[in-house]
C-alpha cells in the first residue's frame, strides 16, 4: 500500500517480506525490521488510520472495534 498527504510521513518505506513472501518482523516501537518482533497485520494499519484521522474513539469505531490489543504502531508518523 502506499499513502500520502497531510500527516503522513514520506520517504520511507515500513514492512516487507523475505524471499519466500513471508512477512517479516518488525519493532513494535522503531519499525525496524527486528526477528523477535511483531508481524504489521491490517489490523494495525486500520488503527493507525484511524489515529491518523482522530477518529480512534469515535461512536463508528466502537461499531467496528479491532482485535483487543492491537498495538498502536507510528506507521504514519516520523
Amino acid at each position: 500500500m502506499m499513502f500520502m498527504g497531510p500527516g503522513i510521513a514520506g520517504g520511507r518505506v515500513v514492512g516487507g517480506t523475505d524471499a519466500t513472501f513471508k512477512a517479516k518482523t518488525f519493532n513494535p516501537s522503531t519499525l525496524a525490521e527486528d526477528p523477535n518482533g511483531i508481524r504489521i497485520k491490517p489490523e494495525h494499519i486500520q488503527k493507525a488510520l484511524r489515529e491518523l484521522a482522530g477518529v480512534a474513539d469515535s461512536e463508528p469505531a466502537r461499531q467496528f472495534p479491532l482485535s483487543a490489543g492491537t498495538q498502536s504502531l507510528r506507521l504514519f508518523m516520523p
